[in-house]
């Protein structure tokens, strides 16, 4: 491929991200992402929270799971975290293992935890989450 080429398919793909605004955030739900090992016993003892969290907001949140058990799932979640515009969060964070964070529809982090095990401290958060109004703009008499 001559140089020309390369930098003509550089620039389509430049600006179809520029127009796109970059990545995007496909769904208008709370993310919730966790860092996560299998070699963790922290992380071990937070399945059963996570397992809550899944299972009452399954549909209602994107949840993601960050495994850094290893190299290849380390990249593997990189690759994610990068498709989903949250690259700069693994990238600093992912040797904390056990830590999970909730962001709201837009992207702003509303709640950390690490090694947090108590249910319900995630279930407010989410709960006033799901509660907000998807358009900010509220209707007449209510």
């Amino acid at each position: 491929m001559n140089i020309f080429m390369r930098k003509a398919i550089c620039v389509l793909i430049l600006s179809v991200l520029a127009f796109a605004g970059g990545p995007q955030r496909v769904e208008n739900k709370p993310l919730v992402a966790v860092i996560y090992a299998d070699w963790c016993p922290l992380c071990q003892k937070l399945k059963p929270t996570l397992v809550l969290i899944n299972d009452r907001y399954q549909g209602k949140i994107r949840f993601v799971l960050f495994d850094v058990t290893s190299e290849e799932t380390m990249e593997k979640s990189r690759q994610q975290a990068r498709s989903l515009g949250v690259e700069q969060f693994f990238d600093k964070n992912k040797e904390t293992t056990s830590l999970v964070i909730i962001q709201d529809p837009s992207g702003r982090e509303v709640f950390r935890a690490f090694h947090d095990y108590d249910f319900q401290h995630y279930a407010a958060v989410l709960d006033q989450q799901i509660r907000q109004p998807k358009n900010p703009i509220s209707e007449p008499g209510k």
